[in-house]
């Protein structure tokens, strides 16, 4: 990730650093929940137990995420490299 900013401010000036936020932005948060979703049934802090439904969902976020990334992120990149 490091390089792959650091390549695009080059090329890009400040445009950049809002390249590198718009390629992350639509999948991350799913990604983010998911593994939110996940660290809190794993660790226990919720009072009821690994449930089959917390397992759907947990799937449901990073597939959503995947989704989103692979269909909706080349999209946004496409146009912002259109508009700059």
């Amino acid at each position: 990730m490091g390089i792959i900013t650091s390549a695009s401010i080059i090329q890009m000036g400040m445009l950049g650093i809002l390249f590198n936020v718009l390629s992350l932005v639509p999948h991350f948060f799913f990604y983010v929940m998911g593994y939110i979703i996940l660290l809190l049934n794993i660790s226990g802090k919720q009072k009821t137990k690994w449930a089959p439904l917390g397992i759907v969902v947990v799937i449901l976020m990073f597939t959503t995420g995947v989704i989103m990334e692979s269909y909706v992120n080349p999209v946004l990149v496409k146009m912002f490299l259109k508009t700059v």
